[in-house]
Protein backbone atom coordinates (compact mmCIF):
# COMPACT_ATOMS: atom_id res chain seq x y z
CA UNK A 1 0.00 0.00 0.00
CA UNK A 2 1.21 3.43 -0.93
CA UNK A 3 2.10 5.66 1.67
CA UNK A 4 -0.75 8.00 0.44
CA UNK A 5 -3.44 5.14 0.24
CA UNK A 6 -2.46 4.15 3.85
CA UNK A 7 -3.50 7.87 4.94
CA UNK A 8 -6.44 7.90 2.73
CA UNK A 9 -7.80 4.70 4.28
CA UNK A 10 -7.40 6.71 7.75
CA UNK A 11 -9.14 9.68 7.06
CA UNK A 12 -11.84 7.74 5.80
CA UNK A 13 -12.40 5.61 8.83
CA UNK A 14 -12.21 8.30 10.98
CA UNK A 15 -14.39 10.10 9.24
CA UNK A 16 -16.91 7.64 10.02
CA UNK A 17 -16.20 7.73 13.49
CA UNK A 18 -18.04 9.77 16.09
CA UNK A 19 -15.91 12.71 18.01
CA UNK A 20 -15.75 11.69 21.42
CA UNK A 21 -16.41 13.84 24.10
CA UNK A 22 -13.34 13.87 26.12
CA UNK A 23 -12.02 17.96 26.70
CA UNK A 24 -9.22 17.07 24.76
CA UNK A 25 -10.76 15.77 21.66
CA UNK A 26 -11.38 17.52 18.20
CA UNK A 27 -12.69 16.07 15.22
CA UNK A 28 -9.82 16.64 12.34
CA UNK A 29 -9.60 13.05 10.76
CA UNK A 30 -6.46 14.59 8.38
CA UNK A 31 -4.59 16.27 11.61
CA UNK A 32 -4.93 13.19 13.16
CA UNK A 33 -3.86 10.45 10.09
CA UNK A 34 -1.10 12.88 9.22
CA UNK A 35 0.35 13.09 12.77
CA UNK A 36 -0.48 9.40 13.60
CA UNK A 37 1.67 8.26 10.44
CA UNK A 38 4.66 10.44 11.06
CA UNK A 39 4.71 8.61 14.49
CA UNK A 40 4.44 5.04 13.05
CA UNK A 41 7.13 5.74 10.38
CA UNK A 42 9.29 7.95 12.15
CA UNK A 43 9.46 10.23 9.12
CA UNK A 44 8.56 14.12 9.13
CA UNK A 45 6.22 15.83 7.01
CA UNK A 46 8.42 16.63 4.46
CA UNK A 47 9.61 13.51 3.72
CA UNK A 48 6.11 11.82 3.90
CA UNK A 49 5.03 14.08 1.51
CA UNK A 50 8.36 12.95 -0.95
CA UNK A 51 7.32 9.70 -0.20
CA UNK A 52 3.42 9.25 -1.15
CA UNK A 53 3.84 7.50 -4.41
CA UNK A 54 6.03 4.85 -2.66
CA UNK A 55 5.00 1.66 -0.72
CA UNK A 56 5.14 1.32 2.81
CA UNK A 57 6.89 -0.98 4.71
CA UNK A 58 4.66 -3.45 6.07
CA UNK A 59 5.88 -2.61 9.52
CA UNK A 60 4.90 1.11 9.14
CA UNK A 61 1.36 -0.59 8.08
CA UNK A 62 0.70 -2.57 10.83
CA UNK A 63 1.96 0.30 13.09
CA UNK A 64 -0.44 2.74 11.39
CA UNK A 65 -3.30 0.24 11.38
CA UNK A 66 -2.94 0.35 15.27
CA UNK A 67 -2.75 3.72 16.05
CA UNK A 68 -5.74 4.64 14.28
CA UNK A 69 -7.60 1.99 15.10
CA UNK A 70 -7.44 3.24 18.80
CA UNK A 71 -7.64 6.81 17.81
CA UNK A 72 -10.92 5.81 16.09
CA UNK A 73 -11.92 4.31 19.66
CA UNK A 74 -11.78 7.39 21.03
CA UNK A 75 -7.86 7.55 22.47
CA UNK A 76 -6.11 10.94 22.74
CA UNK A 77 -3.33 11.48 19.85
CA UNK A 78 -0.90 12.26 22.52
CA UNK A 79 -1.12 9.01 24.51
CA UNK A 80 -0.69 6.91 21.36
CA UNK A 81 2.48 8.73 20.78
CA UNK A 82 3.42 9.26 23.97
CA UNK A 83 4.01 12.88 23.68
CA UNK A 84 3.23 16.72 23.61
CA UNK A 85 4.63 19.51 22.65
CA UNK A 86 3.46 22.84 24.92
CA UNK A 87 5.62 25.92 25.32
CA UNK A 88 9.08 25.30 24.13
CA UNK A 89 9.69 21.58 24.93
CA UNK A 90 8.34 18.50 23.96
CA UNK A 91 6.91 16.38 27.16
CA UNK A 92 6.07 12.57 27.62
CA UNK A 93 2.63 11.96 28.72
CA UNK A 94 0.59 8.42 29.67
CA UNK A 95 -2.97 8.10 31.05
CA UNK A 96 -1.62 8.37 34.95
CA UNK A 97 -1.59 12.54 33.48
CA UNK A 98 -3.64 14.81 32.01
CA UNK A 99 -2.66 16.03 28.72
CA UNK A 100 -0.90 19.46 28.31
CA UNK A 101 -3.15 22.21 26.51
CA UNK A 102 -2.31 25.27 25.06
CA UNK A 103 -4.92 26.77 27.68
CA UNK A 104 -2.20 26.21 29.97
CA UNK A 105 0.49 28.46 28.19
CA UNK A 106 -1.01 31.33 29.46
CA UNK A 107 -0.17 30.43 33.16
CA UNK A 108 3.67 29.95 32.15
CA UNK A 109 3.29 33.65 30.36
CA UNK A 110 1.79 35.48 33.31
CA UNK A 111 4.45 33.53 35.74
CA UNK A 112 7.12 34.22 33.70
CA UNK A 113 5.93 38.29 33.02
CA UNK A 114 6.22 38.78 37.14
CA UNK A 115 9.54 38.90 37.64
CA UNK A 116 12.67 39.52 36.32
CA UNK A 117 14.56 36.39 34.64
CA UNK A 118 17.90 37.39 37.05
CA UNK A 119 15.42 37.91 39.97
CA UNK A 120 16.01 35.00 42.72
CA UNK A 121 12.59 33.85 42.69
CA UNK A 122 11.65 30.72 44.19
CA UNK A 123 8.12 29.26 42.37
CA UNK A 124 6.39 26.47 43.36
CA UNK A 125 4.25 24.47 40.84
CA UNK A 126 0.92 22.97 42.15
CA UNK A 127 -1.46 19.60 40.85
CA UNK A 128 2.13 19.98 38.31
CA UNK A 129 0.72 16.56 36.38
CA UNK A 130 3.17 16.48 33.32
CA UNK A 131 5.28 18.98 34.78
CA UNK A 132 4.80 21.03 31.95
CA UNK A 133 4.45 24.40 33.56
CA UNK A 134 7.35 23.95 36.52
CA UNK A 135 9.32 22.89 33.25
CA UNK A 136 8.93 25.43 30.96
CA UNK A 137 9.23 28.13 33.43
CA UNK A 138 12.68 26.51 34.63
CA UNK A 139 13.67 26.09 30.94
CA UNK A 140 12.82 29.81 30.31
CA UNK A 141 14.50 31.12 33.56
CA UNK A 142 17.15 28.95 34.69
CA UNK A 143 18.22 31.20 37.49
CA UNK A 144 15.07 30.85 39.48
CA UNK A 145 14.33 27.86 42.02
CA UNK A 146 11.70 26.01 41.15
CA UNK A 147 9.64 23.51 42.80
CA UNK A 148 6.37 21.28 41.69
CA UNK A 149 4.10 19.12 43.53
CA UNK A 150 0.83 16.52 43.06
CA UNK A 151 -1.01 14.20 44.82
CA UNK A 152 -0.79 11.37 42.19
CA UNK A 153 2.29 9.56 42.50
CA UNK A 154 2.07 8.16 39.36
CA UNK A 155 1.72 11.89 37.32
CA UNK A 156 5.32 12.38 39.69
CA UNK A 157 6.92 9.52 37.79
CA UNK A 158 5.95 11.45 34.18
CA UNK A 159 7.02 15.17 35.65
CA UNK A 160 10.40 13.73 37.25
CA UNK A 161 11.04 11.64 33.71
CA UNK A 162 10.21 15.44 31.89
CA UNK A 163 12.56 17.15 34.50
CA UNK A 164 15.15 14.51 33.81
CA UNK A 165 14.66 14.60 29.83
CA UNK A 166 15.43 18.36 29.72
CA UNK A 167 18.50 18.27 32.45
CA UNK A 168 16.35 20.49 34.84
CA UNK A 169 17.08 21.07 38.58
CA UNK A 170 13.41 20.86 39.32
CA UNK A 171 12.31 19.25 43.00
CA UNK A 172 8.93 17.13 42.91
CA UNK A 173 6.91 16.30 45.95
CA UNK A 174 4.07 14.18 47.05
CA UNK A 175 1.62 16.37 48.26
CA UNK A 176 -1.74 17.30 49.27
CA UNK A 177 -1.59 21.09 47.96
CA UNK A 178 0.03 22.78 50.09
CA UNK A 179 1.09 20.78 53.02
CA UNK A 180 4.37 20.15 54.40
CA UNK A 181 5.89 22.23 51.40
CA UNK A 182 9.61 23.88 51.90
CA UNK A 183 7.85 27.58 51.34
CA UNK A 184 8.02 30.53 51.84
CA UNK A 185 7.73 31.21 47.81
CA UNK A 186 7.60 34.24 45.92
CA UNK A 187 5.04 32.62 43.07
CA UNK A 188 2.80 29.71 43.35
CA UNK A 189 0.95 28.37 40.19
CA UNK A 190 -1.71 26.16 40.19
CA UNK A 191 -3.84 24.66 37.24
CA UNK A 192 -6.02 22.15 40.08
CA UNK A 193 -8.90 20.20 38.85
CA UNK A 194 -11.91 22.90 38.19
CA UNK A 195 -14.00 20.89 35.85
CA UNK A 196 -17.68 20.17 38.30
CA UNK A 197 -19.11 17.00 37.99
CA UNK A 198 -22.26 18.20 36.05
CA UNK A 199 -20.08 19.19 33.51
CA UNK A 200 -18.02 15.53 33.88
CA UNK A 201 -20.99 13.67 33.38
CA UNK A 202 -21.45 14.23 29.88
CA UNK A 203 -17.52 13.50 29.96
CA UNK A 204 -17.27 10.46 31.87
CA UNK A 205 -18.32 7.87 29.09
CA UNK A 206 -15.47 8.88 26.57
CA UNK A 207 -13.04 9.56 28.96
CA UNK A 208 -9.06 8.68 28.88
CA UNK A 209 -7.38 11.32 30.85
CA UNK A 210 -7.23 10.73 34.81
CA UNK A 211 -10.75 12.23 36.65
CA UNK A 212 -8.79 13.17 39.15
CA UNK A 213 -6.95 15.29 36.92
CA UNK A 214 -10.02 17.45 35.87
CA UNK A 215 -13.08 17.46 38.73
CA UNK A 216 -12.70 17.82 42.48
CA UNK A 217 -16.04 16.17 42.42
CA UNK A 218 -17.99 18.98 42.99
CA UNK A 219 -18.49 22.54 41.66
CA UNK A 220 -14.99 22.44 40.42
CA UNK A 221 -14.32 25.40 43.26
CA UNK A 222 -13.56 23.42 46.33
CA UNK A 223 -9.36 22.88 45.39
CA UNK A 224 -9.29 26.62 44.06
CA UNK A 225 -10.93 27.97 47.36
CA UNK A 226 -8.61 25.84 49.58
CA UNK A 227 -5.62 27.02 47.29
CA UNK A 228 -6.49 30.43 47.87
CA UNK A 229 -6.84 29.57 51.45
CA UNK A 230 -3.57 28.21 52.07
CA UNK A 231 -1.00 30.09 49.79
CA UNK A 232 -1.01 33.14 52.15
CA UNK A 233 0.69 31.07 54.45
CA UNK A 234 3.08 29.90 51.68
CA UNK A 235 3.80 33.41 50.30
CA UNK A 236 6.50 36.05 50.54
CA UNK A 237 5.17 39.88 51.63
CA UNK A 238 4.12 40.43 48.10
CA UNK A 239 4.38 36.89 46.58
CA UNK A 240 2.16 36.14 44.08
CA UNK A 241 -0.52 33.42 43.19
CA UNK A 242 -1.61 32.46 39.74
CA UNK A 243 -4.72 29.95 39.20
CA UNK A 244 -6.18 28.32 35.52
CA UNK A 245 -9.85 27.84 35.95
CA UNK A 246 -12.92 27.92 33.80
CA UNK A 247 -13.79 31.28 32.11
CA UNK A 248 -16.98 30.82 33.97
CA UNK A 249 -15.67 30.77 37.27
CA UNK A 250 -13.85 33.99 37.30
CA UNK A 251 -16.35 35.92 39.09
CA UNK A 252 -16.56 33.78 42.10
CA UNK A 253 -12.35 33.53 42.32
CA UNK A 254 -12.26 36.93 42.32
CA UNK A 255 -15.29 37.43 44.88
CA UNK A 256 -12.90 34.78 47.05
CA UNK A 257 -9.94 36.11 46.47
CA UNK A 258 -11.10 39.76 47.88
CA UNK A 259 -12.75 37.90 50.72
CA UNK A 260 -9.47 36.70 51.61
CA UNK A 261 -7.52 40.06 51.18
CA UNK A 262 -5.49 39.55 47.94
CA UNK A 263 -5.02 42.66 46.22
CA UNK A 264 -3.80 43.43 42.56
CA UNK A 265 -6.07 40.98 41.23
CA UNK A 266 -6.14 40.63 37.45
CA UNK A 267 -6.88 38.33 35.17
CA UNK A 268 -5.29 36.73 32.21
CA UNK A 269 -6.74 36.23 28.65
CA UNK A 270 -6.02 32.61 26.51
CA UNK A 271 -5.09 32.56 23.07
CA UNK A 272 -9.10 32.20 22.68
CA UNK A 273 -9.28 35.79 24.09
CA UNK A 274 -10.68 33.36 27.08
CA UNK A 275 -10.08 34.45 30.47
CA UNK A 276 -8.05 31.92 31.86
CA UNK A 277 -5.90 32.46 35.16
CA UNK A 278 -6.50 34.75 37.74
CA UNK A 279 -3.92 36.25 39.67
CA UNK A 280 -3.48 38.52 42.97
CA UNK A 281 -0.99 39.30 45.42
CA UNK A 282 -0.52 38.60 49.22
CA UNK A 283 1.07 41.74 51.40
Amino acid sequence: MLYSELREWAVRLLKETPPPRSPEQFDTPEWDARLLLEHASGLDRARLFLEAGNPAPPAVIRRFRRCIRRRAAGEPIAYITGKRAFYELDFFVSPAVLIPRADTETLVEAALDAAAPGDPIRLLDLCTGSGCVAASVKNARPRWEVTASDISAAALRIARRNFRQHRLEITAYRRDLLKRLPGPYDIITANPPYISETEMTALRPDLREPEQALTDGHDGLSLIYRILEEAPASLNRGGRLFIEASPLQMKKIRAKMEELCYNHIGIRRDAANRERVIYGNVD
